[in-house]
């Protein structure tokens, strides 16, 4: 899907390469959660409960944390590899951590950005920043 994206918008397809580009990204994300939703159902099965995914470069994580990461795994399996600054090659690749624990100490559900400390940052969810809550087809409040 990559290679298409990029002939398309090469070739001045924009609006085939974004599509492609999107699907891809949705693949991804939805591969990630199947395989959430599978560690899961493994954990509750043992009583137990996970974590958010948690991915090197979300905040307090630095994308330099790729390498021990894939230290780990056996990544050239699957044809993924990252670069010398650390970013995966296929483009839409993803790497994180799931954390398993006891059900009553494991911390509910939701995103890793809900817990953010970092008062300015833009990836801030509603509940922690109104202002990048708002639709972008909405006005702003007068």
């Amino acid at each position: 899907v990559e290679r298409l994206s990029r002939a398309w918008l090469k070739a001045g397809k924009v609006m085939q390469g974004a599509i492609a580009d999107a699907i891809a990204s949705e693949s991804a994300e939805a591969v990630a959660q199947a395989v959430q939703n599978e560690v899961r159902a493994w954990a509750r099965a043992r009583g137990c409960d996970i974590t958010p995914r948690y991915s090197p470069g979300y905040c307090g994580m630095t994308v330099r944390q790729q390498i021990p990461l894939f230290a780990t795994v056996e990544a050239d399996r699957i044809n993924v590899r990252i670069t010398p600054s650390c970013l995966m090659l296929p483009v839409k690749s993803t790497s994180g951590l799931i954390g398993i624990g006891p059900a009553d100490k494991v911390a509910p559900g939701g995103y890793p950005c809900e817990a953010c400390t970092h008062p300015n940052c833009m990836q801030r969810r509603a509940p922690t920043n109104p202002e990048f809550a708002r639709c972008a087809c909405e006005p702003p409040e007068a």
